[in-house]
């Protein structure tokens, strides 16, 4: 049985599509004719390359100082992955977030919750505030929304 609130709420959905370890040039290049920052990386790939660049701080110290480049790649968003590029093409997207530059952990917390308070929770150790962040689903929780 349904309330009176429930039948009347318009449904809605969150999607959240973490990028990462490549950029948006890389992932999504044929956003740019919506409107998205875009570095033309030259012709699009039709599939993902089978290797992964190293990408830890030390190898983004060595590229910024000139030791090696990074591949100028871009794959074909539209034929190689269509659903994320349709997503990315009909909703809200964020294509200029960057993270707190500790690991993955802040990005996914600023994109689901929408702060970020310390770089390691839990703690590593004994001791140290262990943080109870509200979320995006937390909230719709609340207001009754599953």
């Amino acid at each position: 049985m349904t309330t009176d609130k429930e039948s009347s709420m318009t449904p809605v959905r969150v999607i959240v599509f973490l990028q990462e370890n490549k950029t948006t040039d890389f992932y999504l290049p044929t956003l740019a004719a919506w409107g998205a920052d875009i570095k033309n990386m030259g012709p699009l790939l039709k599939a993902a390359p089978d290797f992964d660049q190293p990408h830890d701080r030390s190898a983004w110290v060595h590229y910024k100082m000139g030791d090696y480049p990074g591949a100028g790649l871009a794959l074909d968003n539209d034929s190689a992955i269509p659903y994320y590029s349709w997503l990315a093409k009909a909703n809200t997207f964020c294509d200029h977030h960057f993270g707190a530059g500790s690991n993955s952990t802040s990005g996914h917390m600023l994109a689901v919750g929408g702060q970020m308070p310390t770089l390691k929770n839990p703690p590593f150790g004994a001791g140290g505030p262990t943080w109870d962040i509200p979320s995006i689903f937390m909230h719709a929780e609340r207001a009754g929304i599953g």
